[in-house]
């Protein structure tokens, strides 16, 4: 139905979830998008220092 897999303060997305992500885009031959800016916060439970 859509082409593109917009997802939005991509900061905020685990590694192992993009990689899901990136590999449902692959089978399915769709795009992804990723927006986000440099002073997002990171995921949840993460440390930042």
């Amino acid at each position: 139905m859509y082409d593109l897999i917009i997802i939005d303060e991509i900061s905020m997305v685990s590694t192992a979830d993009y990689n899901d992500i990136k590999s449902i885009a692959m089978i399915h031959g769709k795009k992804i998008l990723m927006v986000g800016d440099f002073v997002q916060n990171s995921q949840p439970g993460t440390r930042i220092c």
